[in-house]
């Protein structure tokens, strides 16, 4: 009797049945093994080894009843009310632009919600998807709410691009309805708050000022090309020879126009690319109000341009040097070296069409084009693979090594 003590002690009050049929089991045992003390022995062993199994399972089941309740509470959050902390453009509670903060009030016990989901942030979740950037900025216990600032991610394969993607895209709305719901990445925890929320993807000014900036660059490299001539080659000419933009009233024998100057494949490429990604970044910022994330891929593209251009113009210069000594006069450029037109200029070398130069044309328009439907499509920079950066390059330096020997 005394074996069984203590045993009854580490059972908790509650488990009223578990002790009940505890005590009854154990006294039927030592009505039914009286015939020697070796047996008595043996069955209290026995019966104690069960006691504490038994003891064991029940503590274990509590254990497993409490997770469970804590989970039920958690999978089945309720929204209680979403407002807006410190509007920028308007004051109604069920409408937010980016980044303005939204404030969420639950029912449930905020620390047990954040202490079980210590590994997997909460975050906010629109219209059943997940939103990994939109965590939980502030949370107050007290007054049950979390806090979460809405900032836009313009990285490849966001969420947002159900908001501001093409097909979910509409230019004449500012405004997306977005069912509002709490989670984490895997796992959504709340029911859909019931009242109609509204996400202001682009601002209307925003618009106003980010395509009269790209417009503005539009006429400033129109005027880099056809004013400045950045597009066409530096020759060295004789001393006596005089660039112009217009020939003068008299002879001008020893005057060159500025326009009659060949065009150069590099120079063409590296602003083809300058062009497309700043124009991007504007076209990404009027949009989602927020500058683009710029992928290693595009920096990549730009470098390649850029070192194309560097080793061009070096191959150039060195081509000069040696023309200098020969005293270039205008009659003989116009002779050998006057422009023939844009598409002529950047693709033949002076003996016809070099496949050089025409594999890198088709190469950059193939890539600058997908480059420019990603950005329209999805509003974010492509990530190129390493297999096109590649390719970018060996066209890059077979046009750059070619070019080499047409000069030498």
């Amino acid at each position: 009797m005394k074996s069984i003590i203590p045993l009854l002690r580490k059972i908790k009050r509650k488990n009223l049945i578990a002790t009940v049929f505890l005590c009854v089991s154990y006294f039927n045992s030592i009505g039914q093994n009286t015939s020697s003390p070796q047996n008595n022995a043996a069955v209290g062993i026995n019966h104690k080894a069960d006691s504490m199994a038994l003891v064991r399972k029940t503590d274990s089941l509590n254990l497993i009843k409490s997770k469970k309740k804590v989970l039920c509470k958690i999978d089945s959050l309720t929204i209680d009310s979403i407002r807006g902390l410190g509007s920028l453009y308007n004051k109604n509670d069920n409408s937010f632009s980016i980044d303005e903060y939204m404030v969420v009030y639950i029912r449930e016990n905020i620390d047990s919600l954040i202490s079980a989901n210590k590994k997997n942030p909460l975050m906010l979740w629109f219209n059943g998807i997940p939103f990994s950037n939109l965590t939980v900025w502030r949370a107050n216990t007290t007054r049950k709410e979390l806090i979460f600032s809405l900032i836009c991610d313009t990285s490849s394969r966001s969420s947002w691009n159900t908001l501001t993607g093409y097909a979910y895209r509409n230019w004449f709305k500012a405004q997306k309805k977005v069912i509002v719901q709490i989670g984490t990445i895997d796992k959504c925890l709340s029911y859909e708050y019931k009242n109609d929320v509204y996400i202001n993807v682009k601002e209307g000014w925003m618009m106003f000022w980010g395509y009269f900036f790209i417009l503005c660059l539009i006429c400033l490299f129109a005027w880099l090309i056809f004013s400045r001539r950045i597009l066409q080659n530096g020759i060295v000419f004789d001393p006596s020879v005089k660039l112009v933009d217009k020939f003068s009233s008299g002879t001008h024998d020893n005057e060159v126009q500025r326009k009659d100057l060949p065009y150069s494949l590099s120079r063409s490429q590296l602003c083809f690319w300058i062009f497309i990604v700043a124009s991007s970044i504007i076209l990404i910022w009027l949009n989602m109000d927020v500058l683009a994330v710029v992928t290693t891929s595009t920096a990549y593209l730009i470098g390649i341009s850029g070192g194309t251009s560097v080793v061009t113009k070096i191959i150039e210069n060195n081509t000069n040097t040696k023309a200098a000594t020969i005293k270039l006069t205008a009659v003989q450029f116009y002779q050998d070296y006057k422009s023939e037109g844009f598409f002529k200029d950047i693709l033949t070398d002076g003996k016809g069409f070099s496949i050089a130069r025409v594999q890198m044309l088709i190469f950059t328009l193939i890539i600058g084009f997908n480059f420019c439907w990603h950005v329209i499509y999805y509003l974010q920079m492509p990530i190129l693979s390493e297999g096109i950066l590649i390719l970018m390059g060996i066209s890059s330096s077979t046009y750059a090594g070619i070019k080499y020997n047409e000069t030498a």
